[in-house]
């Protein structure tokens, strides 16, 4: 950084110190609302009860919330393959993704003893150093679209090296980033090495600095396929039986009006019906049950068995996405009928289920551009297209089959990606020595 852009960072890390006080009450109150762990809160203030590993090479692998989670998991357990004498700090920021990535280290005896999770720090300067200097990491790896200034600048002067995995940039972050770049503060010079998940956000990331951008792939095409409880699969498919399944995942506050009024046309024409929800964050599942209750519908309460009458069935549990993408062949993906963005479809293509989605998937446009041209998913412009498209899967199985087969074919092509940016970070960081 020069001039203009200097003077901004430093002001940025003043500005960071001096609202610390007004950081803490503020995640108090995230606390107060759920919305930050009651239990270990304090490590958004790098303040843990974790001893950091030695000797060792432990890198830092930084993922926001459930979805970059899932990608960085592929990267992860291709580092741990990579060399022995690698372990891992992961960090996230929601308490969902935390849960879930804590799950996973816990059933798996590989994980526990070579991964450790920690909420990120806030981004205030000397919380960042105190951070660094706690777990000294050999690198930092972020994924996706997760830039905090204070974070990277502080690695770069205390010369860990940092990596951009899997990165994107939407049109909007693009204008504002070009903005500061004018004013000499640019803050992706300071990456190693950025591996862009499309060429849109390599030609997007190339406008930002001169450093090479790469492209291997979309690291959300190669997301493990999630685990399954076969015990509660049976059960769950006892109860329901013969029915009609409409399966619709990571839902959001709007969507699921769309989605009873849809129900209720259905049921004209499948009368044994039954829609699942699974929200895409469960602490909305009381409200959306009432919502549901109010309009006159069964709905299956928490533990209870999903009877004949039970219409709907909200999905109130963590990580068990794979039991209910087993008993489907399709399912509708929210945040797509509202302008959020969209989610990563490839979760429910590994289980075989034909995704349906929205108009607004602007969050993973070239994976989702290159699905419609090769006829591996749907997207629907409005209610009735979404009426529409379920009813006709509902009634079609072939058609189901036909969009499947497509879907299979596009993974099959996209298994690497993680092993070809492991090599190049290797080239780097020398990981075997």
């Amino acid at each position: 950084m020069k001039g203009s852009g200097k003077a901004l960072m430093i002001f940025y890390q003043a500005l960071s110190t001096i609202i610390l006080p007004i950081l803490f009450f503020y995640i108090l109150w995230r606390k107060i609302k759920s919305k930050e762990s009651k239990e270990r809160y304090l490590e958004r203030f790098a303040i843990t009860s974790q001893i950091p590993p030695q000797n060792c090479k432990l890198l830092w692998v930084h993922a926001v919330s459930v979805g970059e989670s899932n990608s960085a998991w592929v990267l992860i357990e291709e580092l741990l393959n990579f060399s022995e004498n690698i372990k891992i700090l992961f960090t996230s920021t929601s308490i969902t993704s935390a849960q879930i990535i804590d799950q996973k280290i816990n059933t798996n005896p590989a994980f526990k003893n070579r991964i450790i999770h920690q909420f990120l720090p806030v981004d205030s300067y000397f919380i960042v150093k105190k951070f660094l200097n706690y777990w000294r990491p050999r690198a930092c790896i972020f994924v996706e679209s997760e830039i905090w200034p204070n974070l990277i600048y502080c690695a770069r002067q205390k010369a860990i090296l940092s990596f951009l995995i899997n990165a994107r940039i939407s049109e909007k972050s693009l204008i504002k980033w070009q903005k500061l770049k004018k004013i000499g503060f640019n803050i992706f010079d300071y990456f190693s090495l950025i591996f862009s998940q499309s060429l849109v956000d390599k030609k997007n990331l190339e406008a930002l600095t001169q450093n090479s951008i790469f492209f291997e792939g979309n690291l959300k095409s190669q997301n493990a396929k999630m685990a399954v409880d076969f015990e509660k699969l049976a059960i769950i498919k006892n109860q329901i039986g013969n029915r009609k399944i409409w399966l619709c995942s990571s839902t959001h506050q709007g969507e699921e009006s769309i989605i009873i009024e849809t129900h209720h046309k259905l049921k004209q024409h499948f009368s044994d019906l039954i829609t699942i929800i699974i929200l895409r964050h469960p602490t909305r599942s009381e409200a959306v049950s009432k919502l549901l209750v109010g309009n006159n519908y069964g709905v299956r309460s928490k533990n209870d068995l999903i009877q004949k009458t039970t219409e709907f069935y909200v999905v109130d549990t963590l990580g068990e996405l794979g039991v209910f993408y087993s008993l489907t062949n399709f399912i509708f993906l929210g945040g797509s009928l509202m302008p959020i963005g969209g989610h990563n479809p490839i979760e429910a293509m590994q289980f075989n289920c034909v995704v349906i989605s929205g108009q607004f998937y602007q969050n993973n446009f070239e994976l989702y551009e290159n699905l419609r041209s090769q006829q591996a998913c749907v997207v629907v412009g409005d209610p009735k297209d979404l009426f529409d498209c379920v009813k006709n899967f509902l009634s079609d199985e072939d058609k189901v089959n036909f969009y499947n087969f497509n879907a299979k074919k596009y993974l099959s092509n996209k298994q690497n990606t993680a092993k070809h940016i492991v090599n190049a970070m290797d080239r780097i960081l020398l990981l075997k020595i």
